[in-house]
């Protein structure tokens, strides 16, 4: 069967439609119609899997492509991950002591007790990245960006110990998204 037959209907967005060996590959005319491809994959029912290539080409350049693993935000104010002290209302937190109502530049037992985390009272300063808690949003980080999924969706599945599929998620920047062709292969099993 033709895979213009196949896919006409189920997919839009495609400008081109190109065969290689068992391999079709699909060029969308925007990232947003890719990504409702991949995200859908509207042609799972006829056998195929969606998949983002390894690689890009722009301006015959060849660009890697990788999930985007941000670094997990602490605030500097009350020492929560998830925001930074320009946003914070709440009241500030020592990171030497833990204790609240006071920063580490006023804390009465800072030159005379070792440090303890918040999260894990482990003897470091709150913001350590060896400290488990800081450990544990880094791993839910990345979950978000390699499987695509929101905060609580990453959270849950950290908490559940799922073992993941790792699957390729791209993340491009807003000036890329501008230039750039998706290119989004589909595998046909034989």
């Amino acid at each position: 069967m033709k895979i213009g037959k196949l896919i006409y209907g189920k997919v839009t967005g495609f400008t081109e439609i190109k065969a290689l060996g068992a391999r079709v590959r699909l060029t969308f005319d925007s990232v947003t119609n890719a990504n409702t491809c991949l995200s859908d994959n509207p042609l799972k029912s006829d056998g195929f899997t969606a998949s983002i290539p390894s690689t890009l080409v722009y301006s015959l350049v060849r660009i890697k492509v990788s999930p985007s693993i941000r670094s997990p935000v602490q605030c500097g104010n009350c020492l929560r991950f998830g925001h930074t002290g320009r946003f914070c209302r709440s009241k500030p937190r020592c990171s030497h002591c833990s204790e609240a109502n006071h920063k580490l530049l006023s804390c009465p037992t800072a030159t005379s007790t070792d440090p303890t985390g918040f999260y894990c009272k482990g003897s470091h300063i709150s913001s350590d990245r060896n400290c488990p808690e800081w450990i544990k949003q880094k791993k839910i980080n990345k979950i978000m960006a390699v499987e695509n999924v929101s905060f609580p969706e990453a959270v849950q599945f950290n908490n559940n110990n799922r073992v993941i599929k790792l699957t390729l998620f791209l993340k491009l920047y807003h000036m890329i998204a501008l230039h750039l062709m998706s290119r989004l292969e589909l595998t046909h099993p034989q």
